[in-house]
This record gives C-alpha cells, sequence and structure tokens, in this order.
C-alpha cells in the first residue's frame, strides 16, 4: 500500500489543475473513504509510477533535474487518480442542481480562460448571470469565492512559469495577460506575501 502526502513547499512545484467540478467534488467535498477496482493494464502503469517516483525520492544527492521528475510523476499519479474518479462519477446516479450546473460551467470556463478573463463580472455575462447569483451559486457549492478559482488559477500557473522556465517576470506577466510586470507583482504578492522574484529564488 502506498500512502502519498505532500506539503505546502512541495505542491507549489506541482503544476496541477483541479478545475473540473466533478475533480473538485470527488476530492474535497466527499467525506467517506472510497476505493476503485482498477483493472490491468491501467494498474501496470500505476504501479509502475509509483516505483519510479519512490526510486527518485530516494535518491539523495541532488541532481538537476530530480525535483522536475519528481513533480512530473507525482503529477502523472494525482491525473491518474483523478482521472479514475471521474469514470466512477460518471456511472453514479446524480443530477445536478441548477447551482452546480452553473459552477460547473464557471469552472470549467476559469479553466479555459484565466489568461485573459479575470473580472467575475466577466465570468457572470458569459454564464448569462448577474455576478450576485454566480457568487452565491459558488459559495453555497464549494464554500469558496469565484475570486478565489480565479486567483488560483492565475497564481498556479504563474508558479508554475517562474519554477520550471527561465522566462523574465516581464514575459511571465505578458504570458498571464497582465498589463504590465508591476501590476503582476502586486498581484502575485498580495497571494503569497512575496515578490515573484524572491519565490523564484527561494525555490
Amino acid at each position: 500500500m502506498y500512502i502519498l502526502s505532500y506539503d505546502e513547499q512541495s505542491g507549489e512545484k506541482l503544476h496541477l489543475d483541479f478545475g473540473c467540478y466533478k475533480a473538485y467534488h470527488a476530492i474535497f467535498e466527499k467525506r467517506e473513504i472510497v476505493s476503485y477496482a482498477m483493472e490491468d493494464p491501467l494498474r501496470g502503469y500505476f504501479t509502475s509510477m509509483l516505483h519510479q517516483l519512490d526510486y527518485y525520492l530516494k535518491i539523495r544527492h541532488e541532481d538537476n533535474f530530480k525535483i522536475h521528475i519528481v513533480s512530473n510523476i507525482f503529477s502523472a499519479i494525482i491525473y491518474t487518480m483523478i482521472d479514475l474518479m471521474h469514470e466512477n462519477i460518471d456511472m453514479e446516479d446524480h443530477s445536478y442542481s441548477r447551482k452546480e450546473k452553473i459552477v460547473m460551467d464557471f469552472l470549467d470556463l476559469v479553466e479555459k480562460e484565466f489568461r485573459n478573463t479575470k473580472g467575475i463580472g466577466q465570468y457572470a455575462e458569459k454564464l448569462h448571470v448577474s455576478v450576485q447569483y454566480l457568487s452565491i451559486c459558488v459559495r453555497t457549492v464549494t464554500q469558496k469565492t469565484p475570486s478565489f478559482f480565479i486567483n488560483h488559477a492565475v497564481l498556479t500557473e504563474a508558479k508554475a512559469l517562474l519554477l520550471n522556465t527561465d522566462h523574465t517576470l516581464s514575459a511571465i506577466a505578458d504570458d498571464l495577460e497582465f498589463p504590465d510586470p508591476f501590476t503582476f507583482g502586486k498581484f502575485f504578492k498580495r497571494l503569497t506575501g512575496t515578490s515573484p522574484g524572491k519565490f523564484r529564488k527561494r525555490a
């Protein structure tokens, strides 16, 4: 049996996107212990990934690529688990409420458009609902605000670019469609307490 866990600092190096409502629901909303059967050949691939992760974690020296190899294997394992959850959730009888459907559509939109759409009003307009109703739906279903998910998507991508590329701060700000590096820096520091440059150096 394997138990997977990671701390916040390690989690920052993982570029995981939990935008889909069904994955979010499966991971954060389910309180009971669930188990799903994993058939061959998926079981063999999954076991192989676990062995690879175990191998690289036990390497004592920190070579140039260890953290990238570990983070990518871990990400692949997490996505495989989410995919398995998706298959089983899709098979379950569940009728979504109107609020849940709006939240599903909202999270799908955030996943696709977080670069060029950062305002709650823009998402509400695309979903043909008021800002107030969108906020009510998201809070009711997830106990979080729409801004949380928008900021999380942008911040996750920003951290991935800072840690996994040598792009300049100006290039990253441009990629995330901020008007300028200063605005990007203010956004990043407001959410993390540190500047993008210091975050990159600390890692």
